[in-house]
Parts: C-alpha cells; structure tokens; sequence
C-alpha cells in the first residue's frame, strides 16, 4: 500500500516540475523569483488534484508539506544559480532531484512508521478496472511511460552537457539534438515494452540499429563516438533503473 502511494508521489513530481513546467518557466525561473513561485503553485495543484481520491487530513498535511518543501528546495536553487555558478548544471539538476524524490520517500515513510491508513474511493476502483483488472498496475506502467519520455531526455542532456563534443556546424548540431532526443524516447519505449516481455535479447538489437544509422560519423569521430556511447549508455540504464523500480 505505501509503496503505490510513493509511485503516486512519484508520478505526481514527474507531471508537476517536468510536464507542467513549460521550457519558458524552466528558462525564466534562473532569473526572475515569480517563475519560481509560478511553478511551485502549478506543482502544488498537481498533487492536489492527484490525490484527491484518496483525500484525508493526513494527505493535505503531506501535500502541504512536500509543495512547501518543493518551493523551498527551489528557492535555494533560484539563489544558488544567481549568485554562485562553481558547482556544474548536471550537479545541481540531480542535486535537486534527489533531494525532492528524497523528501517523497520521507513522507512515505512517516506514513508507514504512524501506520496511516489510505483508502481509495470505491468509484476510483471502478474507473481503473475499466483499463485493467488492477488498478496499481495502471498507476506504475503510467509512471514508467511519463518517466521514460520527458525527465528521461532532460536527464541525459543535463548530465551530457559537459560531454558533448564541438562541432563546426552549430545549424547541424541542433538537427542532430532534436532528432536524438526523440530517437532516444522511442528507444526507450520499445525497451520497456521488451522488458515487459521477457525478450532481453532483443533490446541489443535495438541498440545495434541505432550505432547502425551513425556508424560513419562514429567511425570519423572519435569525440563524438565517446559521447554517443556514453549518451546510450545512460539512457538503457535509466529506461532499466525505471522498470525494475516500479515493477519488481
């Protein structure tokens, strides 16, 4: 029971700081403190609405904690990229994940400690067994699919970004970036299904046919190789990391 409600959680902050957060609100909010607080309502009313049909005094508390929390988290990084940029992007990316999949666990296991109970409404049941016999099993394969697309390819272009090699061709470049990252999203959308059906041989099959469509510029650039590969390799990880988490 406490561990759907932390996928739910889970599922809850994908939705609130990677789909409702819009590129202008993720670029405006480095420099001006109402995009931070613009975002930290839009996440706040994320898990209100997601949370409704469970809805008890003990879930207000915790929504109004962990939005508190998430402002909070937020506003140290508003003041951190404004006045101190030592530290790189990709540690201060997963440094803030982290520290708000953190604060998800916490909660979840204050709940489980003070043995909170958590019911869902009979309606919501109902609603669910109209996808599938069990409702929990929507809820994870949901989290897997919003995890795999959207926070994965930010993920990797964060931690990247130090890596990427330079290119004479900037206009190439961007191709190369917008059509990757949407490689990269169905790539890992077959891995899952493939996971799903116990068919782990076929998953290099897809990675071959990837290195296959870049393998001139791969042989040619050794940089850029290194960085594909690293690019790949993190992305299998993630997808793998995702579906064992949530469904093991």
């Amino acid at each position: 029971m406490y561990k759907n409600l932390l996928i739910l959680f889970v599922l809850l902050h994908v939705l609130g700081d990677f789909y409702l957060q819009t590129d202008t609100i993720s670029e405006k909010k480095i420099f001006k403190y109402k995009y931070v607080v613009l975002h930290s309502i839009l996440y706040a009313a994320v898990f209100c609405v997601g949370t409704i049909l469970i809805w008890s005094m003990q879930i207000a508390i915790a929504v109004f904690v962990l939005s508190v929390l998430h402002f909070l988290i937020d506003s140290v990084k508003y003041l951190y990229s404004k006045y101190d940029n030592s530290v790189s992007e990709s540690i201060v990316y997963c440094t803030d994940q982290w520290i708000h999949i953190l604060s998800l666990i916490i909660t979840v296991i204050i709940f489980k400690y003070c043995n909170y109970n958590i019911a869902v409404l009979p309606e919501a049941k109902s609603f669910l067994s109209i996808f599938t016999d069990n409702g929990m099993t929507a809820l994870r394969w949901s989290c897997i699919i919003l995890i795999v697309c959207k926070p994965a390819n930010i993920t990797i272009k964060k931690i990247l970004s130090q890596y990427k090699p330079g290119s004479k061709d900037g206009s190439s470049d961007k191709t190369i970036k917008n059509v990757g990252a949407f490689i990269g999203t169905l790539e890992r959308m077959i891995i899952v299904l493939l996971l799903s059906v116990n068919q782990y041989a076929a998953i290099g099959l897809v990675l071959t046919a990837k290195s296959v469509a870049r393998y001139d510029k791969i042989s040619k650039e050794p940089p850029f190789a290194e960085y594909y590969l690293l690019g790949t390799l993190l992305s299998t990880l993630l997808v793998i990391l995702t579906y064992l988490l949530l469904c093991k």
